[in-house]
């Protein structure tokens, strides 16, 4: 069993610029999209806060950058 690239009719680029791939009206980048985006992970961090109160701020953010991670492969991968 073998797996070719190149055997894909599409191949999808990963795009690590911050902010580059947002939505783009009349020259200027749309915040909405961003923001809702931000907005989304708010009740995880207030849940993860009174869950485990005694974890330090940095473990919290960890947490919540690895399952926002987490998201953005799974998007990638299932397309």
């Amino acid at each position: 069993m073998q797996f070719s690239f190149q055997d894909l009719p599409d191949f999808r680029g990963i795009n690590l610029i911050p902010f580059a791939g947002s939505v783009i009206v009349n020259n200027q980048i749309d915040f909405n999209e961003i923001i809702f985006n931000v907005l989304a992970f708010i009740p995880f961090g207030i849940y993860i806060s009174m869950l485990k109160p005694n974890w330090s701020f940095l473990k919290k953010i960890a947490v919540i950058a690895g399952v926002s991670l987490l998201f953005e492969v799974l998007q990638f991968i299932f397309a």
